[in-house]
């Protein structure tokens, strides 16, 4: 007789899937504080928190799919029309309508409003949305910055009538009118070399040009507009010859414009944007700028893209380093965790620092870009240096960060299902688009010589140096160290310029620098992560170590002292991660030295604390991927709850088999408070009736801690569908049997449960399709692979107001707050009609009264503030009346 399968279980492989990348960088959050005006940060502290939930969740979910899924081109229809369309997968298109449209990444600079916040947005806020959207996805990223580039590029030196008749589109929000950009300057002989370029421009007698010629390298070729380098018709040869012109799509009524996108290129990464070659055959287009003024005015759009290569670069690395760290702190070898191992924790550090290298040099890039628009002296000769050396060694640091960061999953980084192999191939494109490496040390040593760029950097960097907030026993010991090394850096600089091709010294001084700043101002999260700020408050709160211990602790880190080699190995860009702590004076590479005593001591001073509770991070588990109503609610609560206990509260998705992989895992946790569950009527009551063999008894296993509330679900059909209401839906479906489908976020969950019920209420026979969660059950019903969906009124929601999802009926008794225009099933006549969901927030039986009542006062604090009963009223949720445990 064949054995029965074993119930499913909790596994020791960490997934951090789900997390909130805003929430869990706290550093990102200090850092906005020191850079962004009070009023500006927070009005966007909520858009922040909502991207770095869907970077953690849903985007992710859209990004792997899409990644799978790469574009298609389709020449023509099956009628032989020539159509050119690139067929975009629907789970690209919704990251589309989410960076374009919802958040704008491609337009607030450009407009006086966005995201609510009257005038431009502020370099540095565009900026922290594509490091935190970049984390998911990169390959859209593209397209967001060309389009941002372009608008930037056309503002600048277009004609007022150009300006006034393609910027409206251009700066569009609706998703069904806004306008993407693109560059199509690549040709087969001119690639870097722009003098090479061949393709011709012939004026058209009404104020435009045709162009003609071959365009190689092509990303978004199917944009609204794209900026072109051609050579007018008897303009000299080189770059003198070259001009730039605005190439639409469509032509004024309506029809393709003359060029064809001959095949699309099949990529190492970024497989979910589509590259393609051009062959430009008398296409219209309209001169942008002066004739021969081509390659600076394209070097405008191609610096500004250069900057957003470095800003993706940073976020690349810090989604590895995350994940690199979630996996060091959850899985245990050897009868440890991994980040307790001394060369697991030298591994992180290397994977750390280039990570905050790079995000300071997108705070001071930003910062520099700002000043140099409102015209302040030397602001764009910093601008102009800064912009090539982020992008040389951010690129460059992400090839190997996003690597290294892979092999510490180890096997399972290696295959797709997690987002480790995505990272590294999308790595590779910095290093190579806008210039590669070479190209861009040149245009470092062309700022220093047209633009005087190097005296300015310097001085740069010792205003930033005085402005350190060090101890003083660091600061009279460490400074006069770093002065020389940031003259001897400057000074590889000039000599590598009066020698054309010198050593790569001249890229390391701000480097150096930028260790030095961002080192020393040493903060520890929970996963020791070398974040830091360089404020005083950040050196008040964590002081060198003094301790004998600490002292010990630091020697291990260090390991065995190490030979001096005068930067000839490392480079002062890449000095030894092995820290030393020494009596005498303290040398070059004793900077990661005191970074690492720093990082030391917060870990040193907590086993010595009080057994206060909370103590340490708690973790709060969802049984269910990211992107669905539990998911929301939960992180929303979870905010509001670490101010209120002293510690952060981690979000944890634990997804599969209808939630008793998280229900079963909470249960086996140790009852001490530290690991809590936000459960629904699924693992909490259902699923007992449901599976023969679960690993928990809902009733015996938990403690209860609070009541949340409860959430309805409503009846939602894809647009296709030919039914405005619940009576024309059955209507349909009767005529029509076995037709229609619907979606739930798996078997025995609430949108399973309420089609079953509902097949048995109205005699129909729709065909149930499970899914592994809401998110992945709402990508195939907005592409409309399934029609319907009993899904929750959370993320029905804005789909529906949209016009994305057409809603037929509410499943309650009661109508929704949320939804108050759609009517209860029940009053469409089928009376006694009633679902909805259950919340609440459980712990491990066994878990002590008095930590259950600080968490249970926690929870009701929170569910009380203003801020969390009017999004949760807002989104449809019912709170509990009694909310004790």
């Amino acid at each position: 007789m064949p054995q029965p399968f074993p119930a499913a279980h909790s596994h020791p492989v960490p997934d951090g899937h789900g997390r909130n990348l805003f929430d869990t960088d706290t550093e990102l959050q200090s850092l906005l504080a020191l850079y962004l005006p009070d009023a500006l940060y927070a009005h966007m502290r909520p858009h922040f928190e909502r991207l770095g939930s869907l970077a953690g969740g849903l985007l992710d979910d859209l990004a792997g799919t899409a990644d799978r899924s790469p574009p298609v081109l389709e020449h023509r229809t099956r009628t032989g029309l020539d159509v050119q369309r690139i067929v975009k997968h629907p789970a690209y298109v919704e990251m589309e309508r989410l960076a374009l449209s919802e958040f704008g990444l491609g337009a607030m600079s450009h407009r006086e409003e966005t995201l609510g916040w009257r005038g431009p947005m502020p370099a540095l806020v565009k900026y922290t949305l594509t490091y935190l959207f970049v984390q998911a996805e990169f390959g859209l990223c593209c397209p967001v910055s060309m389009t941002d580039s372009l608008t930037r590029t056309l503002r600048k030196f277009g004609s007022p009538d150009l300006v006034a008749r393609y910027l409206p589109t251009l700066t569009s929000l609706d998703f069904g009118e806004l306008a993407q950009g693109a560059m199509f300057m690549t040709e087969q002989a001119a690639g870097s070399d722009i003098a090479a370029t061949a393709a011709r421009a012939t004026p058209a007698g009404d104020g435009s040009w045709r162009l003609s010629g071959d365009k190689w390298f092509c990303s978004n070729p199917d944009a609204g507009f794209a900026m072109v380098l051609a050579r007018i018709d008897g303009a000299p040869d080189g770059l003198k010859g070259v001009s730039l012109f605005l190439l639409p799509r469509r032509l004024d009524d309506g029809s393709l414009n003359h060029y064809r996108i001959v095949r699309l290129k099949d990529k190492l990464g970024t497989r979910s944007m589509a590259s393609g070659e051009i062959q430009l055959a008398g296409a219209v287009a309209y001169l942008v700028g002066e004739e021969g003024r081509g390659f600076v005015q394209m070097a405008d759009m191609v610096n500004n893209s250069r900057l957003s290569n470095g800003v993706r670069a940073a976020g690349l690395m810090r989604r590895a380093v995350s994940e690199a760290e979630f996996v060091a702190s959850g899985r245990r070898a050897f009868g440890r965790a991994l980040q307790d191992m001394p060369l697991m924790r030298r591994q992180l550090d290397k994977l750390r620092v280039p990570a905050e290298q790079a995000r300071t040099m997108v705070f001071q890039t930003a910062r520099a870009l700002a000043r140099s628009d409102a015209g302040e002296k030397d602001a764009y000769a910093l601008l102009r240096i800064l912009t090539p050396l982020i992008k040389f060694r951010a690129c460059r640091d992400a090839r190997k960060v996003t690597g290294d960061a892979m092999e510490v999953r180890g096997g399972c980084g290696y295959i797709e299902e997690f987002s480790d192999a995505r990272l590294v191939r999308d790595a590779h494109l910095g290093s190579i688009w806008e210039g590669t490496s070479n190209i861009v040390a040149l245009d470092v040593l062309r700022a220093i010589r047209r633009e005087g760029s190097l005296p300015v950097l310097s001085a740069h960097n010792a205003a930033l140096l005085e402005d350190a907030a060090l101890p003083p026993g660091l600061r009279h010991r460490t400074a006069p160290q770093l002065r020389p090394g940031l003259r001897a850096g400057r000074d590889r600089a000039a000599g590598g310029r009066r020698r054309g091709a010198g050593p790569p010294g001249r890229v390391r001084a701000l480097p150096l620098h930028q260790r030095h700043r961002h080192g020393l101002g040493g903060r520890q999260d929970r996963f020791g992560c070398a974040d830091a700020l360089g404020t005083d408050g950040a050196v008040a709160s964590r002081a060198a170590a003094r301790s004998a211990a600490a002292r010990r602790a630091a020697s291990r880190m260090a390991g065995p002292p190490r030979r001096d080699t005068g930067g000839r190995r490392h480079g002062l860009s890449r000095p030894p991660l092995q820290t030393q702590r020494r009596q005498s004076k303290m040398k070059k590479r004793t900077l990661m030295s005191a970074a690492c005593a720093l990082l030391a001591a917060p870990l040193l001073a907590s086993a010595g604390a009080a057994d206060a509770f909370p103590a340490k991070p708690v973790t709060l588990v969802i049984p269910y991927p990211p992107g669905g109503p539990t998911d929301a609610m939960a992180r929303t609560l979870a905010a509001e709850i670490k101010d209120r206990i002293g510690q952060p509260m981690i979000v944890e998705n634990r997804a599969g088999a209808n939630g008793n992989i998280g229900a079963e895992h909470v249960a086996r946790a140790d009852a001490d408070g530290y690991t809590l569950m936000f459960g629904t009527s699924g693992p909490l009551a259902i699923n007992a009736s449901l599976y023969a063999r679960i690993g928990y008894d809902p009733v015996k296993s938990y403690a209860p801690v609070i009541r949340v509330g409860y959430l309805p679900n409503v009846l939602v059909v894809h647009p296709g569908v030919p039914a405005q209401s619940v009576q024309e839906l059955v209507a349909y479906g009767r005529a029509h049997p076995g037709k229609l489908a619907y979606a739930s976020s798996g078997s025995g969950a609430s949108s399973h449960l309420a089609g079953v019920l509902f097949n048995s209420v109205a005699g129909t026979d729709f065909l149930h399709i499970p899914y592994k969660g809401t998110g992945p059950a709402l990508n195939d019903l907005l592409g409309g692979q399934v029609a319907m969906s009993f899904t929750d009124v959370l993320t029905a929601q804005p789909y529906v107001k949209a016009g994305r999802l057409r809603a037929l009926g509410v499943t309650t008794s009661r109508r929704s707050q949320a939804l108050p225009d759609v009517p209860t099933v029940a009053e469409q006549g089928y009376p006694g009609y009633d679902v909805s969901v259950f919340f609440g927030v459980v712990a491990p039986a066994g878990t002590p009264a008095d930590r259950i009542a600080i968490l249970n006062k926690a929870f009701a604090e929170a569910l009380s503030t203003a801020k969390v009963r009017t999004l949760f009223a807002s989104q449809g949720l019912e709170a509990a009346a009694d909310t004790r445990p």
